[in-house]
């Protein structure tokens, strides 16, 4: 039964590491409804096992280390199911341009802040102004299809960057 549950919570962390690690693309509506609906399965075939699980405590054919680990796995799937909910029923949008024709800026939905996109502004600063004026334009135009929030996370992350790159260079000279 231990075996079962690991499998079960093998794929449910499969399914979230899917879901955190997609792309604002693959974000849709349809497809975070398919991994809802997958998570959905592996959590009716854990209720399951849990009344079998029940059946076998009740009739005392467990042992005290199976249940530990079986109650440490019963725990993880549980968690782990709720956080899938969670990712699945946020409204994930992609991000869009203010730069669009047609289309209102306030009509845009603003996206939340993605590490990936973050990570890819900061080139190597060599000191080469054109590549901090790169910079700087990058970071302007993903700031303006952040939400209030993702805007404040992208400028802490920006400022914890430069200031690592900054004591390395300090470090180097010394």
């Amino acid at each position: 039964m231990a075996t079962e549950l690991k499998t079960v919570y093998d794929k449910l962390k499969s399914i979230k590491t899917n879901l955190v690690k997609s792309n604002y693309s693959r974000r849709t509506k349809v497809y975070l409804q398919q991994k809802l609906n997958e998570a959905t399965q592996l959590r009716r075939q854990f209720d399951g096992c849990m009344l079998i699980l029940s059946q076998q405590i009740e009739r005392k054919q467990l042992k005290s280390p199976v249940l530990v680990e079986i109650q440490a796995y019963c725990d993880l799937i549980r968690q782990i199911y709720i956080e899938i909910e969670g990712i699945c029923s946020k409204e994930y949008c992609s991000p869009s341009h203010s730069i669009v024709e047609g289309i209102d800026s306030e009509s845009i939905d603003m996206a939340s802040f993605d590490f990936k996109i973050a990570t890819s502004l900061l080139p190597v600063m060599t000191g080469d102004e054109n590549i901090t004026k790169d910079l700087i334009d990058a970071i302007e135009l993903y700031s303006s299809t952040l939400n209030d929030q993702g805007n404040n996370m992208l400028i802490n992350f920006i400022k914890n960057a430069l200031k690592s790159k900054c004591k390395t260079k300090v470090i180097k000279y010394l």
